[in-house]
């Protein structure tokens, strides 16, 4: 009898902790105790805001390629699935707290077809996030552990400040050079998915600033166009883009096909 009384009191401690399980705060990866898919990289913070059911994740990494940022943005319980971008491809994710563990199952929108299973859980202090992500694309997988740390709330300040543009970041950028520098080499990622190709078909190798490709004038033609129909046609919302004509293809299927 006492035993039973001790586990229910156990129990209902644990049940009580995952209801209140909370995720907000600024957490660095300790990269000795993360592995992590690729490369680790040189520096890993995340700042996750939780206002009930919505949660926002910023990611801000230095590796290989710089200073990277990317930000999430989730609703855990929704009826529909939460809409962000991976690497410049659309995914949705479904939400929901599994005991005390967040489970954030993912599909990307690719031609092979992309899925992800995130798992976020807290130690019991609260001190200790880990984030375990298997991920597959075709017949690839990867998978990484990112054991983080909770940090003080003002260590997460340059996550909070407006990221650097791409204008400022990028050399001889004519378009969208507003945009948050991160969000311009997504966009970038989009156009080699939506056309079958790779960066090199407009860019010169080891200098992306020359101009010396038509190609990368076509595309600027092509941005403008596309911007210029969602501006005057719907209203601002980004309803036509490369995908909506080219369906991974470089030159673009205006007809059907004969059989």
């Amino acid at each position: 009898m006492k035993k039973s009384v001790i586990a229910a009191v156990l129990l209902g401690a644990c049940t009580a902790w995952a209801q209140t399980a909370h995720f907000s705060g600024v957490w660095k990866a300790n990269l000795e105790k993360s592995k992590f898919a690729g490369p680790p990289p040189g520096n890993y913070l995340v700042l996750i805001d939780e206002q009930g059911p919505k949660i926002t994740e910023t990611i801000g990494s230095t590796g290989l390629h710089g200073d990277q940022r990317a930000i999430f943005t989730y609703t855990s319980g929704g009826a529909r699935p939460s809409r962000n971008t991976l690497m410049g491809m659309p995914m949705q994710t479904t939400v929901a707290m599994d005991g005390a563990a967040l489970k954030l199952d993912s599909k990307v929108a690719t031609e092979h077809g992309g899925t992800g299973m995130e798992t976020w859980t807290l130690s019991p202090d609260g001190n200790v996030l880990t984030i375990v992500t298997a991920f597959k694309m075709g017949e690839h997988g990867t998978e990484q552990t990112v054991v983080l740390d909770k940090q003080p709330d003002s260590d997460g300040d340059a996550l909070r400040k407006p990221e650097q543009t791409a204008g400022e970041r990028f050399k001889n950028v004519q378009i969208a050079k507003d945009m948050p520098a991160s969000q311009f080499i997504d966009m970038m990622r989009s156009f080699t998915w939506s056309l079958g190709i790779q960066c090199d078909h407009c860019h010169v190798q080891g200098n992306f600033a020359s101009d010396d490709k038509e190609d990368k004038a076509m595309a600027r033609k092509m941005m403008t166009m596309t911007h210029n129909i969602n501006e005057s046609t719907f209203d601002g919302h980004q309803e036509v883009r490369c995908y909506t004509c080219h369906r991974g293809q470089h030159e673009p299927q205006s007809r059907p096909a004969f059989q």
